[in-house]
């Protein structure tokens, strides 16, 4: 599983993110899910690109079949409760599948996207 920033129609529609919003993000070296607030105004123009969690269901014949999810609490999931072993609950509500050539998949895999901040 990782993170990566994705448009999300819903939360464009809800102008999300704002000040204060929840979402989480995927922690590689934990294995855990953490959950963050948004803490800087979002610019009209920016609504609707969020983190999503992305996890690799299956490659077959050079196409890559991901499952992704909006990690905005309260569009693609939901919190649960938390559990100091294993990290923060995290129930998906709003599962998307995409299937891309594995090269863009490579290339989305490798990016880094530091100059998106919320």
């Amino acid at each position: 599983m990782f993170t990566r920033v994705a448009f999300c129609e819903s939360c464009f529609n809800k102008q999300l993110p704002q000040d204060g919003t929840f979402f989480i993000l995927f922690g590689h070296s934990t294995q855990n899910y953490h959950k963050h607030r948004v803490d800087k105004h979002v610019h009209a123009k920016e609504y609707g690109f969020t983190p999503h969690l992305m996890n690799v269901i299956s490659t077959a014949n050079g196409i890559v079949k991901i499952e992704m999810v909006c990690s905005i609490v309260g569009c693609g999931l939901y919190l649960g409760t938390p559990d100091s072993n294993k990290g923060q609950e995290v129930i998906f509500t709003r599962t998307m599948f995409t299937d891309i050539p594995e090269e863009e998949f490579k290339a989305l895999y490798q990016f880094k996207n530091t100059g998106y901040e919320i």
